[in-house]
């Protein structure tokens, strides 16, 4: 239910994904269990955040499903296009949680990881 909520993906697409996901129940069991109170403090704090995004001068490397329906993609290509020299990828057909989800998962975690070590 989860992957069809949290993108725009054919029935075909949810399927396979979900078949992904269930292979390694790790990874489900570590990324999704927990975050009930982090999720609804993020509701509450949503709409009242300014985030001043043309300030940001730290590197910075945006992640982005394309079917993301909880966050469409055009809120990473506008933060790109505020913080200055912004780098995004997109996880093509990637939900919501396409990060821990997506089939290119570890791919995506990888270059985070590199980022992060600049």
């Amino acid at each position: 239910m989860s992957v069809s909520e949290e993108g725009d993906l054919t029935k075909q697409q949810v399927k396979e994904l979900t078949a992904e996901i269930w292979s390694d129940p790790v990874a489900l069991s570590e990324t999704v269990a927990g975050r009930k109170v982090g999720l609804e403090n993020d509701q509450a704090q949503f709409p009242i955040l300014d985030l001043h995004l043309d300030k940001i001068r730290t590197p910075t490397l945006l992640v982005h499903g394309t079917a993301d329906t909880d966050v469409p993609p055009e809120y990473s290509e506008h933060a790109r296009s505020q913080i200055s020299g912004a780098e995004i990828v997109p996880v093509q057909d990637g939900t919501h949680l396409a990060v821990f989800t997506d089939p290119t998962s570890d791919e995506v975690q990888a270059r985070i990881a590199r980022s992060l070590r600049r």
